[in-house]
């Protein structure tokens, strides 16, 4: 099972365990736990129905929104293989 990881106040990452998310993240990164990590945690069933995704097109303008639940159901539909970079703060 596919579960969201908040790893730091702008970064989630979907992953199967919280440390397939953080080798995933820091390798990603590139960044030591200091500046990764801060008070990662999985998300519970509120927050995956509360958070919203933003979907944006090619040039980053937003086409629509939609719960993370939805928008992990659907990358996992689409055929994405955990662990994946899921949602940032930051563009």
């Amino acid at each position: 099972m596919v579960h969201i990881y908040k790893m730091n106040d702008y970064d989630w990452v979907a992953a199967k365990s919280m440390e397939e998310a953080r080798t995933f993240y820091k390798d990603m990164t590139g960044l030591s736990d200091e500046e990764a990590f801060d008070g990662e945690y999985e998300l519970d069933d509120e927050e995956l129905d509360r958070l919203q995704f933003t979907e944006t097109d090619d040039f980053d303008k937003p086409t629509g929104k939609c719960s993370f639940r939805e928008h992990l159901a659907h990358e996992l539909t689409g055929g994405e293989v955990a662990p994946f970079f899921f949602a940032s703060t930051e563009q």
